[in-house]
């Protein structure tokens, strides 16, 4: 049984990180830690426990410091708004969650900033309105889901606007063009 403070190091995505955890009885962790990168020293992660569980604000960082991933979990389930960042700090995608779920507004965006995606989720699911930009922000795709699945037309168009074409679906299934 693992009881005080303990350095543990571990390789994620390639590289060594570190992090002094504090264990309660019976080896539960519990309170806020960061964890850094190995080389470096500059912070990885922070993340708090309670009881063992991970709760709370999380944030993640790149190797240069800028913010990486950032949301909260509640009881160890991802829960709110999670953002992820390109290594130059434009915002990447904005995802909602509920007990671990994407549930909510979803927005993904191009490394420039711009709009890539706008949907919705319900129960990890896409549901109604799907739309795709392209960089220039003129529209790439458009069409709606129903419980993840693409369900009546979906239309592609060349950056110019003008319609590539459009394809009819059925609970995800192509049933015409």
């Amino acid at each position: 049984t693992i009881t005080g403070e303990v350095k543990i190091t571990t390789n994620i995505d390639g590289k060594d990180r570190y992090a002094v955890f504090k264990y309660l009885r019976n080896g539960i962790i519990d309170g806020s830690y960061s964890w850094h990168y190995a080389d470096t020293g500059v912070t990885a992660a922070v993340e708090s426990y309670t009881t063992g569980r991970i709760n709370g604000s999380f944030k993640a960082y790149f190797n240069t410091g800028k913010a990486y991933k950032e949301g909260a979990y509640n009881a160890g389930r991802r829960d709110g708004e999670w953002k992820t960042y390109y290594s130059n700090g434009e915002t990447a995608e904005i995802a909602v969650y509920k007990n671990d779920l994407k549930e909510g507004d979803y927005t993904k965006n191009y490394e420039s900033g711009t709009n890539n995606v706008a949907c919705k989720y319900v129960n990890n699911k896409i549901e109604g309105k799907y739309v795709e930009l392209y960089e220039s922000g003129s529209m790439k795709l458009e069409g709606n889901y129903k419980a993840g699945l693409r369900e009546g037309n979906f239309t592609m168009y060349y950056e110019s606007g003008e319609k590539q074409y459009t394809m009819r679906y059925k609970a995800g299934k192509v049933i015409g063009a």
